[in-house]
Parts: structure tokens; sequence; C-alpha cells
């Protein structure tokens, strides 16, 4: 068995931070096109509801990458020495 490094291993909360802020932009891209489409044939509740949960999931798709963006800087702030020095 090879012994696997700690740096080797993947933080398994920055991969649903990523993946719940790309499933909630596909979610945004997707009711705002329907939330238009929907205001465009005449269906005024419909279209709006589609596109305040546009706006929603948009928003937080930001907020779950921030989250992920400022986990990883906290990470590299920490550490006394250049990341490229960590795994050689």
């Amino acid at each position: 068995m090879v012994d696997r490094e700690i740096g080797d291993v993947e933080d398994p909360m920055a991969t649903v931070l990523a993946t719940l802020g790309l499933l909630l932009m596909f979610v945004a891209v997707i009711s705002l096109v329907m939330g238009l489409a929907s205001l465009g044939l005449g269906g005024h509740v419909f279209g709006v509801v589609s596109c305040v949960i546009a706006v929603v999931s948009f928003v937080g798709s930001l907020a779950c990458f921030l989250t992920d963006g400022k986990r990883l800087a906290a990470a590299e702030a920490g550490l006394p020495f250049p990341s490229m020095l960590r795994n050689p």
C-alpha cells in the first residue's frame, strides 16, 4: 500500500460547497429562462415566482463560492511557507 500525505486528500467540504454552488447556478439559469418565457406569454404569477427563485438561487450560489474561496484563503494564509513547497 502507498501512504498518502495529508495534502493529497481532498477536503470534502470544499467539494460539497463547489457542487452545491454549481447546482444552484443551474437552477438559477433554468428558472430565469422559464420565468422570462412565462412573462412573455402572459403568465405573470409563474413568471415572477420563477424569477424570484432564479435570484435567490443565484445569490445562494455566489454565497457558496464565496465561502469556499474564503476557506481556501484562510488555509493558505496560515502556512508559513509558499504552497508550491508543500508537495514537492
